[in-house]
């Protein structure tokens, strides 16, 4: 706050303008690794993730996180997409799969949100054309602190847990998150139920038995 303050006075000269754009920025980077963090702790450990669903229409909320990229992100909006959801938590979801598919978009190569109501569900796509998950990676996808591509490292400081969340947070709506990537596309599939059985949590994965200290 200190440092968006000196910045908005605009005394600083350049030099020192960059340091406190540099500060803000960490300051970001560490508060997106600190949310994510509770939020597998939560996920893991607690009650699960606590969604929130309130009445929304999900084409304003797909405009709103198509404008958050610099680069164009292709809309496909089509029939009813009305329901009850956390606006919060989806777009956090939307903008998490949004951002994944513009960092490994080929070069030159459009990222497309679609979508489309079906009777008692809504389904989302996030697609972008670039080299394939490889078939190893894809059945890990939404397991914590897991790269789709482990030799590529994360260029915003992100922990592997983004992918993990928004699965965690579709499922607390009663939905799923899936994903199919192969000649040259990969496409991560929402579906939603238009009215999900909450306010819930998703299913923390129970603990493992833990084992008994040896008798001296």
């Amino acid at each position: 706050m200190a440092a968006a303050l000196l910045l908005r006075r605009g005394q600083l000269d350049d030099a020192d303008a960059k340091t406190a754009t540099r500060i803000i920025h960490s300051g970001q980077r560490m508060t997106r690794m600190i949310a994510q963090l509770l939020d597998l702790t939560r996920a893991r450990l607690g009650t699960g993730l606590v969604v929130d669903p309130r009445p929304l229409d999900l084409s304003e909320l797909c405009r709103d996180v198509a404008q958050e990229f610099e680069v164009p992100v292709v809309l496909e909006l089509g029939g009813d997409l009305a329901g009850s959801w956390d606006q919060d938590r989806l777009a956090e979801v939307l903008s998490n799969l949004v951002g994944n598919a513009v960092q490994y978009a080929s070069a030159g190569t459009p990222v497309t949100l679609r979508a489309r109501g079906e009777a008692a569900e809504v389904v989302l796509e996030v697609e972008n054309l670039g080299e394939p998950i490889s078939p190893d990676q894809l059945p890990h996808i939404f397991e914590p602190f897991h790269r789709a591509r482990p030799q590529q490292k994360s260029p915003v400081g992100n922990l592997g847990l983004g992918l993990y969340i928004a699965h965690q947070v579709v499922l607390a709506h009663g939905g799923s998150l899936t994903v199919r990537s192969g000649q040259g596309v990969t496409t991560f599939v929402v579906r939603l139920p238009r009215q999900p059985l909450v306010p819930r949590a998703s299913a923390p994965r129970a603990s493992a038995p833990r084992a008994s200290a040896p008798r001296a």
